[in-house]
């Protein structure tokens, strides 16, 4: 019976509940460093982690942003080509059956019509100013002959 009692008291010793804890976290992060020699490696080499990770973040957030990038024009490509394809053969089939618009013809007509008044208003706008200029031409000579006469 004493010896059932002082095994009672070994398991349920802190010391003793404690170290068990310790050695079974111990091992299974040796276990876990064995398997990840890279973060091994980290944690051995702290100064050298504290710049190395860092620029790794950087790196792989730069990669993450390249890819959605790529991805984004991707899908405005994707997205649209059928657009585009409708569109050629819009064309296509209008320059096969030759639609012709009346009403389009008609527009023409009456832009061409108001271009031939606009540049009737534009000629006589510079045959106006072709004598006010030649006007201004007469007055400045007869100032210049008028100084020199004084002279």
């Amino acid at each position: 019976m004493q010896g059932i009692l002082q095994d009672l008291k070994n398991a349920i010793d802190p010391v003793s509940i404690t170290k068990t804890m310790l050695e079974s976290i111990e091992n299974t992060l040796q276990n876990f460093l064995k398997g990840h020699p890279i973060l091994n490696w980290l944690i051995s080499h702290p100064l050298a982690s504290i710049i190395m990770v860092p620029m790794i973040w950087f790196l792989l957030g730069g990669l993450l942003k390249a890819i959605a990038e790529l991805s984004e024009k991707f899908w405005i490509v994707f997205l649209g080509f059928p657009l585009k394809l409708v569109r050629l053969l819009l064309i296509k089939i209008r320059k096969i059956f030759r639609i012709s618009n009346k009403s389009g013809l008609d527009l023409a007509v009456v832009q061409v019509k108001d271009e031939e008044t606009k540049l009737a208003n534009i000629a006589k706008r510079l045959a106006e100013l072709k004598k006010e200029q030649d006007h201004l031409w007469q007055e400045m000579t007869n100032i210049l002959t008028s100084i020199r006469d004084k002279e």
